[in-house]
């Protein structure tokens, strides 16, 4: 530092300056050297903080008092444009390094001695602050997740609805206010910040929402991707009753008629869940590869199934076939929608340029509902109508449940190999007769009473 002027007032201003700031020679661990090195002045109070920082000298000053037990010192640097950050300096396997924790007054200096003094402690305990910070900033975050989610093989498992359903859920819900967040910064109070309000008005949106982050958070347990699940005592944010809506045979009646209003794909999809009583992503997905209209017999493949067990055989009743037979010969198609005839699925769309199968009937649903003005109902409500007619006409409950291709207990499952085939075709063929006869249709006998052979 150059003083101007002479005497006893250059003395008495040289040593005011070296009483507040102990002016040395010194490199970034304090050590004294000579040469070329910089001053750095050493600081104990607040107001030397100050007047360092007011200076913007662009220079690392070093805190004047040592940690007892700990190597290393704590350090401000003052950038020439008067930005003052912390830091400390330490060694750390043979290596001179430093790391920045913070800005100046941000972070007073009491708080930084108190920040230094720990980060010093775990150094000595051999924990590289650098290291931390890196693995930090190399963390996954939620979207990261997503991506090793929806690779993992039981998202692959899941039938296209469902994955197309988990990632709605993923780009509505999470992507905007969790999909940047490192995972290890993910609270219970983030997660409840987007479940609570979901739950005030779509309850089991909320729980189906919250079953998903559950899956995604185990996934990054298992992966040492986190350390704990944050979702841990954590309770579903709303208290689902089992669903128990079915469609009375009024309700089944008036509901056929207007169906017959409705567009083609629409139509057949839910006449098709209320006759076969399977579930509404497996008709909609249905193909035609499926179906052996000789053998009038539907075998769903594992893959497509809930269950992903086995193939599930469905035999088809002449009210299906019916119906089938209609989209065969293209019968409600018009010149534009020609092209489906050569559609490998039975319900085909096309969207952009792409083709495929339809996969949701919400719309039409809603539209359904308001215009006969019905009790609120669901694509699987209708499964369950079609299951609750089978034990009106006296199906057996075992019967009724292969047909609906529940999970069956273990030691069944095990020990219990017969298909069942034969009975569930008379039980499917039951259920069609009883369906015209409540919406006052007529089966043709010759479909009704006829020998089949057997798949």
């Amino acid at each position: 530092m150059l003083f101007l002027g002479s005497g006893k007032s250059q003395d008495v201003l040289r040593e005011t300056t070296l009483q507040c700031y102990q002016v040395v020679t010194t490199d970034l661990l304090g050590n004294r050297t000579g040469g070329n090195a910089m001053a750095v002045k050493k600081f104990t109070t607040n107001l030397q903080v100050e007047s360092i920082v007011r200076e913007k000298s662009g220079d690392v000053h070093l805190f004047g008092k040592p940690f007892p037990g700990y190597s290393g010192s704590m350090g401000l640097r003052v950038s020439q444009k008067g930005i003052a950050t912390w830091l400390i300096i330490y060694r750390f396997e043979g290596k001179q390094r430093k790391y920045s924790f913070g800005k100046y007054p941000t972070i007073s200096l009491a708080d930084a001695i108190q920040e230094a003094a720990t980060l010093l402690k775990g150094i000595d305990g051999g924990i590289d602050p650098n290291a931390v910070k890196r693995a930090y900033q190399e963390a996954e975050t939620l979207t990261d997740l997503w991506e090793q989610y929806i690779r993992a093989p039981s998202f692959k498992a899941k039938v296209a609805v469902t994955q197309k359903e988990d990632q709605r859920k993923f780009d509505v819900l999470l992507k905007e206010p969790l999909g940047s967040m490192k995972l290890v910064d993910i609270r219970k109070k983030h997660l409840s910040a987007i479940l609570s309000p979901l739950a005030e008005t779509s309850p089991v949106a909320a729980n189906r929402l919250y079953s998903l982050l559950s899956v995604l958070f185990k996934l990054a347990l298992n992966k040492d991707l986190i350390e704990q699940h944050p979702m841990y005592g954590m309770d579903k944010p709303s208290k689902e009753k089992p669903r128990n809506r079915y469609l009375k045979e009024e309700e089944v009646k008036l509901l056929w008629s207007e169906l017959d209003k409705c567009k083609h794909n629409v139509r057949d999809i839910f006449k098709l869940i209320l006759l076969t009583c399977q579930r509404p992503g497996e008709v909609m997905g249905l193909q035609w590869s499926e179906i052996d209209m000789e053998k009038e017999l539907w075998t769903l493949p594992a893959e497509r199934t809930k269950t992903k067990d086995e193939d599930h055989l469905v035999p088809l009743s002449s009210q299906v076939i019916e119906i089938l037979r209609n989209r065969l010969a293209g019968n409600d198609l018009t010149k534009k929608t020609q092209w489906m005839l050569d559609s490998e699925f039975v319900f085909p769309t096309r969207h952009n340029g792409k083709r495929g199968h339809i996969s949701d009937v919400h719309s039409p649903r809603r539209k359904l509902i308001k215009d006969l003005d019905m009790q609120q109902w669901g694509a699987h409500d209708l499964r369950r109508s079609g299951r609750t007619l089978l034990s009106a006409i006296g199906v057996a409950p075992h019967i009724g449940e292969r047909i609906l291709n529940h999970s069956l207990g273990k030691m069944e499952k095990t020990y219990n190999m017969h298909d069942h085939l034969s009975e569930k075709r008379i039980s499917l063929d039951k259920l069609g007769r009883k369906i015209y006869s409540i919406v006052g249709l007529k089966s043709e006998e010759n479909n009704i009473i006829q020998i089949r052979k057997q798949a």
